[in-house]
């Protein structure tokens, strides 16, 4: 599936293997057969490990902390000297502890033995530089690319040209909905170097496409169309962000960006924030909120969306917003160059409450009716056979508009729930469900819950459910 996609793989980790039975499954490999040295290689396309005649190229990769220890650096030296150039990918992740001080015992070591080959000269590339060298064609131009949106009524279609011939089979095209689902478009050829998607795309929920391609020496060249307007994403470290009122300081956390804005609320005083976006185009904005994880949260919260100085809404909280998620403020027009600002307005009727500010987001990806369950799959664990457990599913709705709950049924009428149908989740808001699972078999069983509704993208929803039923049991 590579070769159909990158031209340079570098990811030979002869001679590992490696199997993984324990879901979820992650990390299986194997690299037994594959070439042990660095010398680059075309993989067949009946086996990835063995040289063949396949489109791409691969190479024998290792890690810096093996090749610290192996001699792998010496080696790699002598098989260049006795005549044989060599292509080592060293690799390391950039948060382990030891990652620059693997980098540069592996530099140290590598100017050591150049003085001890003195015919043998190294330098540091990139994937492509290093190919590009190998295979002795020096190209550094992407693909001169067009990227047109084909409208045709109610759905779209993307057109890519480029100039020359590409790696890829197809250029790789993707497109983003408002829902946030991302899928990879098929294309077919269109003549000499044009594509086109063959595959519909429903405009009404269309948020973003972009392709990417390369060309047959690696360079690679990307486009974006924007359908709907980017969200944006406004910190208290951008411009964008003005202190009103209050005094305010940096508190170093793990939040958006490397800090965020405290401020101490004095007794029956308030202090003022506000965020001023660019808005691109004039459609619905869902605006939310991030709560830093401050001290003791002021609970009286006003904020209010204001533009071209007239206010057009206000939202009241009463309790402090949780910390670390997006809170869901208000949806709202706004149009494209004007002076908008969102206005936070923390209050204190007592002293010892603090203001927080960092991030806030203004989105067009507004849909009307979105359910989102909280989980993708129920597990009960142990429970006792003849006894029923209970566990909470909280249903989501991301639209603005009202979104009915149709049905929930099971498959295996193992588990279930106790609410009547249908109910109505209000825009943005939740719905808990009671799930019960009960048994009179003491053996491991699954069941699924299929919940119907009016969402227009998701109107049946499966969620696996799973319970090890036991028999009674006492600790002695």
């Amino acid at each position: 599936y590579l070769d159909e996609l990158l031209p340079y793989s570098l990811h030979n980790d002869w001679p590992n293997q490696r199997v993984d039975l324990e879901e979820p499954l992650d990390n299986t490999y194997d690299w037994s057969a594959a070439p042990g040295q660095f010398v680059p290689y075309r993989p067949s396309p009946a086996n990835y490990q063995l040289p063949g005649n396949g489109p791409g190229w691969n190479v024998r990769s290792t890690h810096l902390y093996t090749a610290r220890y192996r001699d792998l650096i010496d080696s790699i030296f002598v098989r260049a000297n006795n005549g044989q150039d060599q292509l080592a990918c060293l690799w390391g992740h950039l948060p382990e502890v030891d990652f620059l001080t693997n980098l540069q015992i592996i530099d140290s070591l590598a100017h050591q033995k150049a003085a001890q080959y003195p015919g043998v000269t190294f330098r540091y590339c990139t994937a492509i530089e290093a190919m590009q060298l190998w295979r002795g064609q020096i190209d550094s131009i992407p693909p001169a690319l067009t990227f047109e949106m084909i409208d045709n009524g109610d759905d779209l279609y993307f057109q890519v040209t480029t100039d020359e011939a590409i790696f890829q089979t197809q250029p790789f095209v993707a497109v983003k909905d408002i829902y946030e689902n991302y899928r990879v478009l098929p294309c077919q050829p269109n003549g000499t170097n044009q594509w086109i998607t063959s595959e519909a795309v429903p405009k009404a929920f269309a948020a973003r496409a972009a392709v990417a391609l390369c060309d047959t020496l690696g360079n690679q060249s990307m486009d974006f169309i924007n359908i709907r307007p980017r969200e944006l994403y406004l910190d208290n470290l951008d411009p964008e962000y003005s202190e009103v009122s209050g005094s305010w300081a940096s508190v170093t956390a793990d939040v958006w960006g490397t800090d965020y804005r405290s401020a101490a609320i004095p007794a029956g005083d308030s202090v003022k924030v506000r965020w001023y976006p660019q808005i691109p185009a004039e459609t619905l904005y869902n605006i939310e909120f991030r709560q830093p994880p401050v001290s003791n949260p002021a609970a009286e919260v006003i904020f209010r969306v204001v533009e071209s100085g007239i206010g057009i809404d206000t939202v009241f909280f009463s309790e402090a917003l949780p910390a670390g998620q997006w809170s869901y403020l208000t949806t709202v027009s706004l149009s494209a160059g004007s002076n908008t600002y969102l206005e936070m307005v923390a209050a204190a009727s007592e002293s010892g409450l603090n203001a927080a500010a960092d991030v806030v987001k203004f989105s067009a990806l507004v849909r009307d009716r979105d359910l989102q369950p909280n989980t993708e799959f129920l597990n009960f664990g142990e429970i006792v056979v003849s006894d029923t457990a209970w566990q909470t599913l909280t249903l989501h709705n991301h639209g603005i508009q009202p979104l009915t709950v149709n049905s929930i049924s099971t498959v295996n009428q193992f588990s279930g729930v106790l609410s009547t149908f249908p109910t109505v989740i209000p825009p943005m808001g939740q719905f808990d469900l009671a799930v019960y699972f009960f048994s009179d078999e003491s053996v491991p069983l699954t069941d699924t819950l299929v919940i119907a509704s009016d969402d227009p993208v998701k109107p049946e929803i499966r969620i696996p459910v799973a319970a090890d039923v036991q028999k009674y049991f006492r600790i002695v």
